[in-house]
C-alpha cells in the first residue's frame, strides 16, 4: 500500500509540474497595423517600413561621412571594391570616398 501511495504522489506531482509549465510559456498574439504611424513607437533592427506600412529589410548602412561636414549630394555610385563617388550638386564637386579594404 506504501508503494501505491508513493506512487499516487509521485504522478500527481509530475502531472501538477507539467501543467504548471505549460501555463507560463509565452503566448501568442497578433497586431495589426496599417500605416507607417502604427510602427513609430518601434525600435528597427535592419527592418524599415516602406510608404505602404509593410516591414522590409534592409541593407547594413555604415555612417562614412558625419552628416555636420557632408555636402549636398545629387548622386552617388559605388564602384567595385570600397570607394564611394559622390556629386555634389551646389559646389559641383566629385567626391571620392575611400572605403577601409
Amino acid at each position: 500500500m506504501k508503494n501505491s501511495s508513493k506512487l499516487f504522489v509521485t504522478v500527481a506531482a509530475f502531472i501538477v509540474i507539467l501543467f504548471a509549465q505549460q501555463s507560463l510559456a509565452v503566448k501568442p498574439a497578433a497586431w495589426k497595423h496599417s500605416t507607417e504611424a502604427d510602427f513609430s513607437k518601434g525600435e528597427f533592427d535592419g527592418m524599415a517600413v516602406n510608404s505602404r506600412g509593410e516591414l522590409v529589410l534592409i541593407r547594413q548602412v555604415d555612417v562614412v561621412w558625419p552628416a555636420d561636414d557632408a555636402p549636398t549630394v545629387v548622386s552617388a555610385v559605388a564602384v567595385v571594391g570600397t570607394n564611394i563617388y559622390a556629386a555634389s550638386g551646389t559646389e559641383a564637386v566629385i567626391y571620392k570616398i575611400a572605403g577601409d579594404d
